[in-house]
């Protein structure tokens, strides 16, 4: 599987899949703007795929630590999509310099919860009332995977 990263060449891709009704209802809030209006910055980060359907982001937190967002497509779910994330950490591990990555997670998203485990990453906090969507208040999970984690995975 090869990773490919994504730059300016391919913003209206990346805008098209991280708009998609399938995409954007999971990744935006109620600050979020109309999906016809959001447009993505591509300065932000790294924006990773393996194949069509699936984009990962990676942006910086703080030094050498990134935060990771997935943006896969419905019909692009299962275990292609977690081998393409796994695929996507160990390249920011290998080539983008990262030595954790880190990942928050909706608590009222149990299929999210799911994933972010079975591509390697740990539960290792909350954020509590942190993010709203549909007008209610939720906690936020905090996931994160070290360098030495990815290694001793593979």
């Amino acid at each position: 599987m090869t990773v490919a990263q994504l730059g300016s060449e391919h913003k209206g891709y990346i805008n098209w899949l991280m708009t998609h009704p399938g995409v954007y209802s999971t990744i935006s809030d109620d600050g979020s703007p109309p999906a016809e209006e959001y447009e993505a910055d591509l300065d932000s980060g790294f924006f990773l795929s393996t194949a069509p359907g699936n984009l990962f982001i990676f942006t910086p937190y703080c030094y050498r630590v990134y935060s990771m967002h997935s943006c896969i497509l419905p019909e692009a779910r299962g275990p292609g999509s977690v081998k393409a994330a796994r695929e996507c950490i160990k390249w920011m591990f290998e080539k983008g310099g990262a030595v954790k990555i880190v990942g928050v997670v909706c608590d009222s998203d149990p299929r999210a919860q799911k994933f972010a485990l079975k591509i390697g990453f740990n539960q290792e906090g909350r954020y509590k009332k942190s993010f709203i969507r549909g007008g209610v208040l939720q906690d936020l999970i905090i996931y994160g995977q070290e360098a030495e984690t990815c290694q001793q995975q593979r």
